[in-house]
C-alpha cells in the first residue's frame, strides 16, 4: 500500500514536465512571452543557486564550537561588578569632560585630576567600592534584558573605560596617602586599581588593551611605594603575594580571540560595510571583469555571507588550537602573512580541516579578510606586553624585598623573582638579563 501511494505521484512527474515543455507552444501572443520569461527567471535562479553553491562546495564548516562564548553569571558576592558599577555611576561626565579618555593626564596639588577630583568630593564612597570589588574573584557585567553581540559589547566597553578611569585616580590618591604617611592605605589603592585592570578583561576581552594600559601606568606608582624605606618587610611580603595574586587573575589570550571571532561573525548580518571596505582593498582582475562594478552581486555570487562566515570558523578553529601555548610549543606559520599555522597532528580535527594554502586563498576572497587586522600580530603584542607589566609590577616589589632581606640587591630582577617564586614558569624575566633593572633597583 505505501508504495502504490508513492507510485502514483512519480506517474505525474512525466505529464508535468510535457506540459512544462509544450506550455510555450500552447500559448500565443503576450502569453507566449510571459512564460518565456519566467522560464528565463527559473533558469537564471537556478544557476544563480547552483553557482553560490559551488562556490561553497569545497569550503568545510566547521561550527562555531572553537570560539563560542561560554561565561555564566557568577554570584553576586564574588563578582567584582557589583561595587564597581555602583561606584563608577555618573563617571561618564567626567570622561567626556576630559575630552573622552579615561584621564587627562592633569593633576592638581593633590595628585588627581581637578575635574576627577571635584567629581570624587560629590561620590566620597567611590573608592572604598573599587577597593570592595577589587576584593572579589571574579567579574561579570549583566547586561539588561540579556542583550548579546555589538550592543552588549558596547555597553561592557563603556564600563570598563569608566572604571579606568576610577582605577587611575586610585593610583594618584595612592601618591597622596604615601606622602602623607598612610603607606598600607596607599597600598590598598595601588593593588585595587591592578586587580581592577585585571577585572576589566576578565569581563569584557576585548578590553584587554585597556587593561594594559592601566597596569603599565601603576608600575611607576608601585616602584616608588616599594622603594620607600618606611614601608616595613611584612607590608612588603603581603604586597608580593597580592601582586602574584593579581597576576593569576589575568585570562588567556584566547579569551581575546573568541571574542574577537564572535564579534566578527555577528557582523556578517550587515554587510554593506564589509562590501564596502572589501572593494577598496580587492586586487584588480588580469582580465575584464564585468562584476568588478558591481561589488554587491559578485560577493553574493561568491557564496557571502556563508563564505566568510566558514573561513572565520576556520581561522578561529586554527589560531584556538595554539594561541594559549608557549612560542616554542607551536608550529610553524605555513602563511606567514596571514599567521595561519601549519597543520599539525596534536590540533583538534577543525584546526586541520583545510590546509594552510587552501585557507589562505579562501581568506583572500572573503569580504570578512580586511576586518581582521587584530588577529595579524596585534593581539599577540597586547598580550605580551600585558603579561610584561604584571611581571615588572612584581620586580618593583619583590627587588626592594629581596634587597632588605639579603643585604644587597640582586644581580638582576630575575633573582628576586626567582628567589621568591621557585615555580620556573614564574620566574620568566621580563628584562635582558644583567644588572637590576634601573626601575626597580634598590637605592
Amino acid at each position: 500500500m505505501p508504495v502504490e501511494r508513492l507510485a502514483r505521484p512519480l506517474e505525474l512527474i512525466p505529464a508535468f514536465a510535457s506540459t512544462v515543455l509544450h506550455l510555450p507552444t500552447r500559448v500565443r501572443g503576450y502569453r507566449r512571452f510571459a512564460v518565456l520569461a519566467v522560464y528565463l527567471l527559473a533558469i537564471v535562479a537556478t544557476w544563480t543557486l547552483l553557482w553560490r553553491w559551488s562556490q561553497l562546495r569545497e569550503l568545510p564548516d566547521v561550527g562555531d564550537r572553537a570560539f563560542r562564548v561560554t561565561r555564566t553569571r557568577p554570584p553576586a558576592e564574588l563578582n567584582a561588578f557589583g561595587p564597581y558599577l555602583r561606584a563608577i555611576e555618573g563617571l561618564g561626565e567626567v570622561i567626556e569632560a576630559q575630552g573622552g579618555v579615561a584621564t587627562s593626564g592633569y593633576v592638581d596639588q593633590n595628585g588627581v585630576d581637578p575635574v576627577m577630583r571635584a567629581w570624587m568630593s560629590q561620590h566620597p564612597g567611590a573608592m572604598e567600592l573599587l577597593i570592595e570589588g577589587a576584593s572579589r574573584p571574579d567579574a561579570f557585567i549583566d547586561v539588561e534584558g540579556g542583550m548579546t553581540g555589538a550592543r552588549a559589547t558596547a555597553i561592557r566597553l563603556e564600563a570598563t573605560k569608566r572604571l579606568a578611569a576610577l582605577a587611575d585616580a586610585a593610583l594618584m590618591e595612592a601618591g597622596r596617602l604615601r606622602r602623607e604617611g598612610d603607606l598600607a592605605g596607599a597600598w590598598a589603592h595601588l593593588i585595587a586599581a591592578i586587580r581592577a585592570s585585571r577585572h576589566m578583561a576578565m569581563a569584557e576581552p576585548t578590553a584587554r588593551f585597556e587593561a594594559s594600559n592601566l597596569a603599565e601606568v601603576a608600575i611607576e606608582p608601585v616602584f616608588e611605594w616599594g622603594r620607600d624605606p618606611k614601608v616595613d618587610l611584612a607590608l612588603l611580603r603581603r604586597a608580593l603575594d597580592e601582586l602574584a595574586a593579581a597576576e593569576a587573575l589575568t585570562r588567556p589570550i584566547s579569551d581575546v580571540y573568541r571574542a574577537q571571532y564572535a564579534t566578527a561573525e555577528e557582523s556578517l548580518s550587515n554587510l554593506r560595510p564589509l562590501i564596502h571596505g572589501w572593494s577598496e582593498v580587492r586586487q584588480p582582475a588580469e582580465w575584464p571583469d564585468p562584476l568588478a562594478h558591481t561589488p554587491a552581486l559578485e560577493s553574493f555570487l561568491n557564496g557571502e555571507p556563508e563564505r566568510s562566515r566558514r573561513v572565520l570558523r576556520l581561522l578561529a578553529a586554527n589560531d584556538l588550537a595554539w594561541c594559549d601555548r608557549p612560542i616554542f610549543e607551536r608550529p610553524e606559520f605555513a602563511e606567514p602573512r596571514l599567521r595561519i599555522y601549519a597543520s599539525d597532528p596534536a590540533a583538534l580535527a577543525a584546526a586541520r580541516a583545510l590546509p594552510a594554502d587552501d585557507l589562505a586563498r579562501w581568506l583572500d576572497s572573503s569580504l570578512i579578510a580586511p576586518t581582521l587586522l587584530w588577529r595579524l600580530g596585534e593581539a599577540e603584542l597586547v598580550d605580551r606586553g600585558d603579561r610584561q607589566w604584571m611581571a615588572l609590577l612584581k620586580d618593583a616589589v619583590a627587588v626592594p624585598l629581596f634587597t632588605r632581606e639579603m643585604g644587597r640587591p640582586p644581580a638582576f630582577s630575575a633573582e628576586a623573582i626567582r628567589h621568591y617564586f621557585p615555580d620556573p614558569a614564574a620566574a620568566l624575566d621580563p628584562v635582558e638579563p644583567g644588572p637590576a633593572s634601573g626601575r626597580v633597583e634598590e637605592k
